[in-house]
């Protein structure tokens, strides 16, 4: 396929959609590439240089031949009549605004992927032009107001006087915003900011800036990371507040922004009017309706105020100012779009199951594939014509079955025996109340087909129950504990509510596919797991509710603190040990409730079941949690025998499921029991090193299984929801985790028995290796051009993610790229690293997956290794005999130099030496990485 660059046509627009580095990587993918002469050329990038990337140029593009046109300006209607039905193309396409191109492009039969609609999720980060594009907006912006400041920014001491810092402040802490606080600091300034959204205190003072907490009594958090429109006596006030900080300030940046929405006012003329005259107001927002009353876009307007005048400058195109940058990350942004969706052979074939593709995907096939946001005019049509979005169908969403059960479609009361819940049973209630009790069916099981005791007569299999079973369900009142009157809900509200908490399950998991969303996420999955466990104690009866109620509190008490206090290192073996509480869980629920199920064979399945699966999901994750917390070796341990001692267990535990499905009988329940949890601790002690956050997340599944297992069982189709999504989330994650380290899921639970696990010693090493002190790592890195970061778990122990940050910060203030090399398992679980380096605030901008940054280490000064070990091993890559080879690593030994910080010369969690510590380009810094990176910092600041 061919891929076209034109010269943008937009008078003014200076940036180019293709670097010709942008061009390399589309001919290396198998792409022909034509570019317009001059296409490049104020942005600073000759056709030469597109020449000898591989592009092919031309006078002029034909655009009725055009395949795929990458753009940077939405394209006007007059361009999109001349593109072919079916052509590809790919830029900003502002569907807010630009309504008629929007339907032009739909009515073409063109599939158009708009910038703005990029998902923002981790794996998106490196296609989000938004950002890359304000990133230089809020540079230029201080760059704008510092050249029109008549004073300097910086403080100076001289023999004169002692000159004393601007007072810049920032209305508005997006990316563009906290870009302008860290040049105006850069630059010397004094800098505060303001926004209204509750999550920028932290990343405002992150960047060196003072935050301005106004008493709004809210926040205004909106999705995406945006903030949303105030109402109308909360910007009144907000103003108001703001007043007397305006007027102090000498330079304003104002930035805030609402995606489809006017630009929210925070300035206005009377507040202006309090300003010293020579104070500078840079306005990014003007395009938009301007954040400050007056500002007109591409214009400096000069405002009369008493003693002289203060400047508004209106930005204009503020991106396109800065032309070679802007083209460089765009074009980069739109590279990583084009390689998602690229398959063999140079072929452009969007898949729109992925939700990336999916969410950038603006119109495809003669449809719209969202409805645009409201115009940020304002404005309705009033021309009687409909909206694009009105007319055109959705691409990419399937059609549900029409026949699918709901809540008014119930399972069939007379299926349980003529009772309108199972809980209802009248065996289920007598076998509680019965102190000491057993219940007749639990020691001998009658023959098939015989009525039990106080069973009505059993009917056919899938034979319909006749009509006169069936009872229209109502609410009923049953006497409390206490004697107080508890209403119990219908079956109807019942199934409506859990409806809802599995919503909010689904949501959760949905929310916490973005760190941005994660809290959301958990809090909506919690007011699931609360709605739900309300829903039990009020269409249930249940008995020794006093006791549940004080089980559930002494639970709350132990599990509140527990995950509040323990440590970001210290997750995995939270989330090890709650995986075997609920497989725990499971199983004894099982247990429970057999002697109520013994006549269901179904049922009786589902049991075993629960007690084999989630028997081993207890005691397995027992023994990962002890390896994690170094409470037993973390190498595999292997005993004469292993293999033959795990398969009679195996098979025995299978006997006796099949012992317990076909006579229901207690003790054969007790025994799998047991048999399941040896084959846990069987199964996970030949695990060893890295691949133990593997099997925590398998053992997740395993649980999630057990739970929907469960459900079965106490006919709750909730428990059966949450358990299969709990189930199918873990096993996709397990099946990631393997695939990230080369590994498979057998090989990881079997590969000791053949020297495929991460096995090892954890002898340290006597031979020679070059060390260093910080000041000399100071040197290396300080007169780098280019540095590449790779953390490990040794960072997350130390707690140094914020000690990393300041020195990545204080590198790049001396010109230095930084990137933050990052392997899919850094840590001890999958985002564990991304987690860590969000808390510090560093930029995902910076944060480079493992295979875009392996190319890039081979042109790299400094390669500074803290805390990783195994993610940089070249033993995965050059010894076939080791315990990791295969795994993907990160490509450390490629660069000039390396440095490494390490505690000591013990071996990583894998259990093996690593060989990069003894090559002449390795330099070592020996001690702990927090006070480590703290003497480089210092060292580095006074170069």
């Amino acid at each position: 396929m061919k891929i076209a660059i034109r010269r943008e046509p937009i008078e003014g627009e200076r940036r180019v959609a293709a670097t010709p580095a942008a061009v390399a990587q589309y001919v290396a993918a198998g792409y022909a590439v034509t570019v317009q002469k001059g296409a490049g050329i104020e942005a600073g990038y000759a056709d030469a240089a597109y020449a000898e990337a591989g592009a092919e140029l031309a006078a002029s593009i034909p655009l009725s031949s055009v395949e795929v046109l990458a753009h940077v300006r939405p394209l006007d209607t007059a361009t999109i009549g001349k593109l072919p039905k079916g052509a590809i193309t790919i830029g900003f396409a502002s569907p807010a605004s630009e309504l008629d191109g929007v339907a032009a492009l739909a009515a073409r039969g063109i599939t158009a992927f708009s910038l703005e609609l990029i998902p923002r999720i981790s794996r998106a980060q490196s296609m989000d032009a938004l950002t890359s594009q304000a990133l230089v907006a809020g540079y230029r912006c201080v760059l704008e107001g510092a050249m029109r400041f008549p004073r300097f920014l910086p403080l100076f001491m001289t023999a004169a006087g002692t000159i004393p810092p601007a007072r810049v402040l920032v209305l508005g802490a997006g990316v563009a915003g906290l870009q302008a606080i860290a040049t105006a600091k850069r630059l010397g300034a004094k800098v505060s900011a303001y926004d209204v959204r509750s999550a920028s205190a932290d990343e405002v003072q992150s960047m060196g800036g003072t935050f301005i907490h106004l008493d709004l009594d809210t926040a205004a958090d909106a999705a995406g990371g945006y903030a949303k429109e105030l109402a109308a006596d909360r910007a009144d006030r907000q103003r108001e507040l703001l007043a007397p900080y305006v007027a102090e300030s000498d330079l304003i940046v104002t930035t805030a922004a609402i995606p489809g929405r006017p630009a929210p006012r925070l300035i206005t003329a009377s507040m202006v009017q309090g300003m010293a005259p020579g104070s500078i107001i840079v306005d990014l927002a003007a395009e938009t309706g301007g954040n400050v009353e007056g500002a007109k876009p591409g214009e400096d307007v000069l405002v009369p105020v008493a003693g002289g005048h203060v400047t508004i400058v209106g930005m204009k195109d503020a991106a396109s100012t800065m032309p070679f940058d802007a083209s460089r990350l765009l074009g980069q942004n739109i590279a990583n779009l084009v390689a998602l969706m690229t398959r063999d052979g140079g072929v452009l074939a969007p898949d729109f199951d992925d939700e990336v593709v999916a969410g950038a995907c603006l119109t495809h096939e003669g449809g719209m594939s969202r409805r645009p946001p409201p115009s940020p005019t304002g404005r309705a049509r009033t021309d009687g014509r409909h909206h694009a979005a009105d007319i055109l169908r959705a691409v990419g969403v399937r059609r549900l079955r029409g026949r699918l059960e709901g809540v008014e479609h119930p399972a069939h009361p007379a299926h349980v025996g003529r009772q309108c819940h199972p809980r209802h049973h009248p065996r289920r209630s007598r076998h509680r109340r019965r102190a000491g009790g057993e219940h007749p069916g639990a020691r001998r099981r009658p023959h098939r087909g015989a009525a039990r005791d106080r069973q009505p007569g059993r009917r056919l299999r899938r034979h319909r129950p006749h009509a006169r079973d069936v009872r229209r369900p109502q609410a009923r009142r049953r006497e409390g504990s206490r004697g107080v009157e508890v209403i119990v809900l219908s079956p109807e509200w019942t199934a409506l509510l859990y409806l809802v908490a599995a919503v909010c399950f689904i949501l959760a998991l949905k929310g916490l596919s973005s760190p941005k969303s994660a809290r959301r996420g958990n809090l909506i999955g919690a007011f699931g797991a609360l709605l739900a466990m309300v829903v039990v104690f009020l269409s249930t009866e249940l008995d020794n509710v006093a006791l549940i109620l004080g089980v559930i509190a002494v639970g709350t008490l132990i599990a509140v603190p527990a995950s509040r206090l323990v440590k970001m290192t210290q997750m995995p073996q939270l989330v090890a040990l709650f995986n075997g509480v609920g497989g725990g869980a499971a199983a004894l629920v099982a247990l429970l409730e057999l002697p109520l199920v013994a006549d269901e064979l179904g049922a009786v399945i589902a049991v075993a079941f629960t007690v084999l699966v989630g028997a081993v999901s207890f005691s397995g994750s027992a023994i990962t949690f002890a390896k994690l917390q170094e409470l037993m070796p973390t190498r595999p341990i292997v005993f004469p025998g292993a293999p033959v001692v795990i398969t009679l267990v195996a098979l025995g535990s299978l006997a006796s499921a099949v012992w317990l499905v076909l006579t229901a009988d207690a003790t054969a329940a007790y025994v799998l029991l047991a048999l399941g949890t040896a084959l846990g601790v069987l199964v996970v002690l030949p695990v060893g090193g890295a691949d133990v956050p593997i099997v925590i997340s398998l053992l997740n599944a395993f649980t999630g299984l057990t739970v929907a297992a469960s459900g079965l069982v106490l006919g709750n189709t909730l428990l059966l929801v949450a358990g299969t999504l709990v189930g199918a989330s873990g096993t996709i994650l397990t099946r990631a985790m393997a695939s990230a380290m080369g590994r498979s899921v057998t090989g990881t639970l079997f590969g000791a028995f053949r020297g495929g696990s991460t096995a090892g010693s954890t002898a340290q090493s006597d031979r020679p290796v070059r060390s260093s002190s910080a000041e000399d790592v100071a040197i290396l890195l300080g007169y780098a051009q280019r540095v590449i970061v790779v953390p490990g778990y040794g960072l997350a122990v130390a707690q140094a993610q914020h000690t990393m940050a300041e020195l990545a910060t204080t590198l790049e203030a001396k010109g230095i790229e930084v990137v933050f090399g990052i392997h899919p398992v850094a840590g001890r679980m999958p985002g564990h690293m991304n987690v860590l380096l969000a808390e510090a605030n560093v930029p995902y901008e910076v944060l480079a997956e493992m295979d875009e940054v392996n190319p890039q280490f081979k042109n790299c000064d400094v390669a500074l290794v803290v805390g990783a070990n195994d993610v940089v091993n070249p033993a995965a890559k050059t010894s076939p005999g080791s315990p990791i080879y295969g795994m993907p690593i990160l490509d450390v030994a490629s660069a000039r130099q390396v440095v490494f910080l390490k505690r000591s010369m013990r071996p990583g969690f894998a259990g093996i030496e690593n060989d990069l510590l003894f090559e002449p380009q390795t330099t070592l810094l020996f001690g702990d990485a927090k006070d480590s990176l703290t003497k480089v910092l210092t060292a580095v600041k006074n170069l």
